[in-house]
């Protein structure tokens, strides 16, 4: 029953029925009393066929036409306004009524400002492919840029303790006598901060696939949760029984730290379930813990459903779900033989791992990043073992413990894997192409689940062909683009850009290099060839027929 409610809360969430929410609730009652007949009369069979998901595909159906699509509000004009602002860090701040903004001025934390302040809307995107700012930040309820015209007063503010240990924790790392990227990607790992980060080293971990390990998730949360067990081993006979519900709010009070990112969350609402899962007798299935955790989360707070960061958690971990194999024990019971070779099979499950997760991403991440990492399988097996080796060592240096810096070693990283011949790059699907890839990447992970090598390798070739032929396309067409009052026609021909427009945004540099770099990529286009025309000319071409 599970997953199909997480299938309908997704459907009604992303406004799948749209103005046919109706039809879609009588559809599902009507399927909701077929399957009840069906159990009745046919006994729970139809020619060896269970009929109880006629049942719950009705629920399905009900749930997504009632489920509706939250609300996201948006800047659409400039404007000015007063009121009391405070940061939240990262450069985001925060009024009273719970909007928030993204401003480069800078406020001290602990105090909120009363401010004056200029509201500027977030670029939209001006051609497919081109990075849509307000449609990113509207599930987070960031609603524009902000700049501070006059700072009227200030009160001091008193932060929760989630928000005091982070700050504390964000001070002992910047005290470490180590370089910016070593110091930034301790505090990635220990608080998912990635403001101080450089954006090599971010750009080096995108390319070698590593790219979860700086944003905190299941990965790191299973981590504590696995400290959490062994530490259970040798506590007294008296605390074990509480023992899982004490981890369980360790595991809340580190999300807390890390500010409620959407995949730690994602991560801890799944412990949660599992843990309160085991009071009962019965070993729930990992779909139906997963579908449990969804559903509570989108139900809370729906808006999760459109951040990109628990889109690309949940795909991941579905995808681990659906290529475990089913029946697997960590412990095998006596008479079936152990592995013969337990290192060969922890290498083989962490390759299957790493592959699973990657193809239940592949989609989603090629049509935002626009590129694969080609050493993502090595990257996983080889280099986080040892980037996970920053927590005992950095913890050590805090603890005063004289340690050499590990600065050198990762810019030497990031030189490394800013090579281009480590990554496809410039990959622009169509959505034909997004659903082929879905089919390849459901087969690919079905072969897994079954053990199947040869249709493992079937499907890893037929994706590789399908991003192989989603690279840039030569087309020809024409488009305005509108900037401010500037106006300017983009004409695509073969691999030059042909752009017409009004002086200013002609010098534009930024828009031209910059905003629509990934149109004039995914169109091919190597040359721009920029004319200054007169506004009234440009207004009656576009009018005209």
């Amino acid at each position: 029953m599970a997953p199909w409610l997480m299938l309908g809360m997704w459907l009604g969430v992303l406004g799948v029925p749209g103005a046919h929410r109706l039809y879609w609730l009588l559809a599902g009652l009507v399927l909701l009393g077929l399957g009840v007949v069906s159990e009745v009369v046919l006994r729970r069979r139809v020619w060896g066929v269970r009929v109880s998901w006629v049942r719950w595909a009705g629920l399905a159906l009900m749930l997504g036409a009632l489920r509706t699509v939250p609300e996201m509000p948006t800047l659409d004009v400039p404007r000015r306004t007063e009121g009391w602002f405070w940061t939240e860090g990262g450069g985001i701040w925060q009024d009273s009524s719970g909007l928030r903004v993204r401003s480069s001025d800078t406020l001290s934390e602990g105090f909120a400002y009363q401010m004056r302040v200029d509201l500027v809307p977030l670029d939209t995107a001006l051609a497919p492919w081109v990075f849509d700012a307000a449609r990113a930040a509207a599930p987070r309820r960031i609603i524009a840029r902000a700049r501070a015209s006059a700072r009227l007063g200030r009160v001091p503010l008193e932060r929760p303790w989630w928000r005091r240990a982070a700050a504390w924790g964000r001070a002992r790392i910047q005290e470490l006598p180590w370089g910016p990227a070593a110091r930034g990607l301790t505090q990635a790992l220990w608080l998912g901060d990635l403001e101080d980060l450089p954006e090599s080293v971010r750009y080096g971990f995108q390319n070698l696939g590593l790219s979860h390990v700086l944003a905190v998730s299941g990965f790191h949360l299973g981590l504590l949760w696995g400290l959490f067990v062994l530490v259970q081993r040798i506590v007294p006979p008296a605390l074990r029984a509480g023992w899982p519900l004490l981890a369980l709010g360790a595991i809340w009070a580190f999300v807390a730290v890390v500010g409620f990112s959407a995949s730690s969350v994602r991560a801890a609402a799944m412990l949660s379930v599992v843990t309160v899962s085991r009071l009962w007798p019965g070993s729930p299935r990992g779909i139906d813990v997963f579908a449990v955790a969804q559903v509570l989360l989108l139900a809370w707070e729906p808006r999760m459903a459109y951040q990109l960061g628990f889109q690309l958690s949940s795909a991941a971990v579905l995808g681990l779900i659906l290529a475990n194999p089913p029946g697997r024990q960590a412990n095998p019971p006596e008479g079936r033989a152990k592995p013969k070779y337990p290192r060969l099979k922890a290498v083989v499950d962490g390759i299957r791992v790493s592959l699973a997760a990657q193809w239940a991403t592949t989609g989603l991440s090629l049509v935002t990043f626009h590129t694969v990492p080609l050493l993502f399988l090595a990257s996983n097996l080889l280099l986080v073992p040892v980037l996970l080796l920053i927590y005992p060592y950095s913890a050590l240096a805090m603890l005063g413990v004289g340690l050499p810096d590990p600065e050198p070693l990762l810019v030497a990283l990031t030189t490394w894997a800013d090579d281009p011949r480590w990554v496809w790059v410039d990959r622009f699907p169509s959505p034909m192409q997004v659903v082929l890839l879905t089919v390849g990447s459901v087969g690919g992970l079905l072969a897994l689940r079954a053990r199947r090598p040869w249709r493992v390798a079937v499907a890893l070739v037929f994706t590789v062909w399908v991003v192989g032929e989603s690279g840039p396309r030569s087309l020809r067409e024409q488009r305005w683009i509108s900037v401010g009052r500037g106006l300017a026609c983009v004409q695509v021909r073969a691999d030059t850009a042909h752009i017409f427009g009004t002086k200013y945004l002609i010098q534009n540099e930024f828009v031209w290099n910059q905003k629509l770099n990934q149109y004039f990529k995914s169109r091919g286009v190597r040359h721009i060839e920029l004319y200054v025309r007169p506004y009234g000319q440009l207004q009656d071409a576009q009018t005209s027929p």
